[in-house]
């Protein structure tokens, strides 16, 4: 993630994560579990969620079982990863999903 930690009160990501639309400028990431992609946070800049990061678990092959929450917000890029790798981690538990990569 390109985004700069210094001012951000959230954790260091444990997973890769990517830009979604690589060299456009868009402050857009997916985030990556070896060759899984399983979510994304992107930086809402107009409307009345500006300035807030959104978050959201994508469609993950092999999961049958969901749980509430799947996406929401969050003030900065770190607090919004945290909320995709903490909601991938439950969701791979509850369906005997394998963790490829974890930092």
């Amino acid at each position: 993630m390109k985004e700069d930690p210094t001012d951000d009160p959230g954790p260091p990501p444990r997973y890769q994560w990517r830009e979604t639309w690589k060299g456009e400028g868009h402050r857009d990431y997916q985030a990556w579990d070896g060759p899984r992609s399983f979510g994304r946070i992107m930086l809402e800049e107009t409307g009345t969620m500006r300035k807030q990061w959104r978050w959201s678990i994508n469609h993950i092959d092999g999961v049958k079982r969901h749980l509430p929450d799947h996406n929401g917000w969050q003030p900065s890029p770190r607090l919004a990863a945290q909320k995709v790798e903490d909601h991938y981690e439950r969701l791979a538990a509850l369906n005997g999903l394998e963790i490829h990569t974890r930092r």
